[in-house]
């Protein structure tokens, strides 16, 4: 339900593409900057689709959704 959930793994994915992957702590915090190529449409269409989870949970009377 949490869209950063999300988010986590669209950074985790850009970051693991990354040739070589990060090794040290000061790579990493380098590649976090992955986190500003993320684009704002994407972030808004997660934003979005919150009302959507909320109705399917609401649906399912608080048991599984697809979400």
């Amino acid at each position: 339900m949490n869209i950063i959930e999300h988010v986590w793994s669209i950074l985790e994915v850009a970051i693991q593409c990354q040739k070589p992957l990060p090794n040290n702590e000061d790579q990493l915090w380098l590649a976090l900057e992955e986190w500003c190529c993320i684009p704002v449409e994407t972030i808004c269409n997660l934003y979005c689709s919150v009302l959507a989870c909320l109705e399917a949970l609401k649906k399912a009377k608080g048991s599984h959704t697809r979400y």
